[in-house]
């Protein structure tokens, strides 16, 4: 069982994995450093925060459009696996908490933060940082991929395993997700807009079983191995009951939102 409630939850358990379970059709990944870009208003001359740089998905084509990134994470693991996949990118990497930055205030052009402020049980202070570090002008852009469980063609297999999970497990350990929308402008921060790159992949119902029942994502690592042998046990059904050819790959219609913030004034 993973527990770390009250601390950030790290990546290191998924550094080997995490490209391959939450990397972009190829293409789709320089589509989405042109919108961090645009929607930053970013050019050679910009200095960007990533806060989770992990792997780099996000930092290495993104950091072609700038003038260099600093990336932040806790997991030394992830952070070396994106030293394997750098060329010549200008990606500096610091092991940090986000909640106390060691950066001076009004340092960064923009920041940038995928799939973050629901793992830092500190994201208040996050956000107050910043608000610290970044110039007046900046934008703070938060990138989110639509989940594969909340589209039709998995949704039962989601239901099974949100029905077959305790609820006190659910929880995340960061930002509620009732809060996801709006914990930004309830702090202050102004609403710039929003852009989605849309993009199409193949998986089967067997590959997203797969994943589940071999931890794969987050949100399993909280579980006990009782709970977690429940929840397969309610999938397995959902699987045999839904998919009457579940190792045949379905094409998924999704896309990747990025949602620009102001620092308050």
């Amino acid at each position: 069982m993973f527990e770390q409630s009250s601390e950030s939850i790290t990546f290191d358990r998924a550094a080997e994995y995490y490209d391959q379970t939450r990397g972009f059709p190829p293409g789709v990944d320089q589509q989405v450093a042109v919108q961090f870009a645009e929607s930053g208003r970013l050019d050679t001359n910009s200095h960007v925060l990533e806060i989770g740089i992990g792997t780099g998905r996000i930092a290495l084509p993104l950091a072609r459009h700038v003038g260099g990134i600093t990336g932040v994470d806790l997991s030394r693991r992830m952070m070396a696996r994106m030293r394997e996949k750098q060329t010549n990118e200008d990606v500096r990497l610091v092991e940090a908490d986000a909640t106390q930055f060691p950066f001076a205030s009004k340092m960064f052009d923009a920041a940038v933060a995928v799939h973050v402020f629901h793992l830092i049980p500190g994201w208040q202070e996050v956000v107050k940082e910043l608000s610290r570090i970044l110039k007046s002008e900046g934008f703070l852009m938060v990138g989110q991929n639509e989940h594969t469980g909340s589209n039709p063609a998995f949704r039962s297999l989601q239901e099974a395993w949100k029905s077959a999970v305790p609820a006190k497990t659910q929880r995340r350990v960061g930002v509620p997700e009732e809060k996801s929308e709006t914990f930004l402008t309830d702090m202050g921060w102004e609403d710039a807009g929003a852009q989605t790159v849309r993009f199409q992949f193949a998986q089967s119902p067997m590959d997203y079983f797969h994943r589940l029942e071999h931890r794969l994502y987050s949100a399993s690592w909280l579980i006990s191995d009782d709970e977690h042998a429940q929840a397969m046990i309610a999938l397995t059904r959902a699987l045999e009951g839904n998919y009457p050819e579940p190792e045949v790959p379905i094409t998924i219609d999704t896309g990747f939102e990025i949602r620009s913030f102001r620092p308050p004034q």
